[in-house]
């Protein structure tokens, strides 16, 4: 595979990038979204200046003020993968409404009204206790 020049693949995991981000958090000089950044360049952009990380995030943080970011586009008709990348207290939800498997859902890369219809769950329920649309 052919990656970018400035794309360095440490090999860390997905697990390992979490409780660096966390370990990051926890020394209070990065801010949650700061401490996840930093993880990701250490895995993926080693040699990317730590200043270019802040500038991503401060020019973030004064989009979401002025209600450029942070909209949820999610509905029914998202991808699982996408609902719980977004909303992971839906996998409780999903669990409830007896999706206890979601291993097929995610690898068929179904949208939840897809999942739902399958199961014949109730969509406009299972929606409402997510808090996206139907």
């Amino acid at each position: 595979m052919n990656l970018p020049f400035y794309f360095s693949y440490t090999g860390a995991s997905a697990l390992e990038i979490r409780q660096r981000a966390e370990e990051l958090y926890r020394t209070a000089k990065y801010n949650c979204s700061e401490a996840v950044m930093s993880a990701l360049r250490d895995a993926f952009f080693p040699d990317l200046p730590e200043y270019v990380i802040v500038a991503t995030i401060i020019i973030r943080e004064i989009a979401s003020v002025s209600g450029e970011t942070n909209r949820s586009t999610l509905s029914a008709d998202s991808k699982v993968t996408e609902i719980l990348m977004e909303r992971p207290e839906a996998a409780e939800v999903f669990q409830r409404y007896g999706m206890t498997c979601l291993a097929f859902v995610i690898a068929n890369e179904e949208t939840l009204r897809v999942a739902v219809t399958h199961k014949n769950l109730p969509l406009e329920d299972i929606c409402r206790d997510i808090g996206i649309s139907p």
